[in-house]
């Protein structure tokens, strides 16, 4: 079990340095029993009617990695791949995300401060990266996303679910605390309520318009076992949020 750390301080360390450090990542993420059973439906469900097949759509995605998302819209969606403009923190991993999807763009930079162009997207969307953001970093990201959106834009996010953050830091309010990856190594979380991250949503200009609490389904069993039984413990493993700007 994960325990609060040394950055409990409200450091949240330079987590591009982090995931530089990660080379497995690329290779074991989009391998991930959650990603496999829960994590593409969700795109599916929510992002499918909408999006997939339309041409001609500008897509923003906030904590690239090595493209993981980009790559199943691209297959599954139908989505072109000149479509994506992605904002990650790693050089390795954008380095990546750019020999994958050559045609797409990917920036290095901190998604909380990357000004994106103003009212240029109908999507943006970022996947396990609101746990890395302290309180003001998310408050800039979520204002910044607004801006870059067009009148009725989207914002679909897929975070850890509070109820998995509190049990794995074993903190009664929010605050920093240390994981171990899957893949190697460790690095901050930030532990928030929901109504912490629906309060920062709504007030960046958003109208929600989905909260899914998220958990393997049985079939997880049989792709990876210890897995699944990890994630038994607890209530909600993720958390997704879709939002249209007011």
């Amino acid at each position: 079990m994960s325990k609060p750390g040394k950055e409990q301080n409200g450091q949240m360390g330079d987590m591009g340095d982090l995931y530089n450090k990660q080379p497995e990542f690329a290779k074991q993420a989009e391998e991930l029993v959650w990603w496999k059973t829960i994590g593409k439906s969700a795109y599916d469900r929510h992002l499918g009617k909408e999006f997939y097949g339309k041409k001609d759509l500008k897509i923003g995605d906030l904590g690239s990695a090595a493209a993981r998302v980009e790559g199943y819209l691209i297959e599954k969606g139908g989505i072109s791949e000149s479509s994506f403009t992605g904002i990650e923190m790693s050089e390795n991993q954008v380095k990546i995300a750019s020999e994958r999807f050559p045609k797409a763009k990917f920036i290095v930079g901190d998604v909380s401060e990357v000004k994106l162009p103003e009212g240029e997207f109908d999507l943006v969307f970022s996947n396990m990266v609101l746990e890395f953001l302290s309180p003001d970093k998310l408050v800039k990201t979520m204002e910044n996303t607004a801006k870059a959106l067009k009148p009725d834009g989207t914002l679909f996010c897929i975070t850890t679910h509070p109820d998995k953050m509190k049990i794995n830091s074993g903190l009664e309010e929010p605050g920093v605390f240390t994981v171990k990856f899957p893949w190697g190594g460790e690095g901050p979380n930030y532990y928030r309520t929901k109504d912490d991250f629906v309060k920062a949503t709504e007030e960046a200009g958003f109208k929600i318009q989905a909260l899914e609490d998220l958990n393997l389904p049985k079939e997880a069993e049989k792709i990876d076992p210890d897995e699944y039984k990890r994630y038994m413990q607890y209530p909600n493993t993720r958390l997704v949020i879709k939002a249209v700007k007011k």
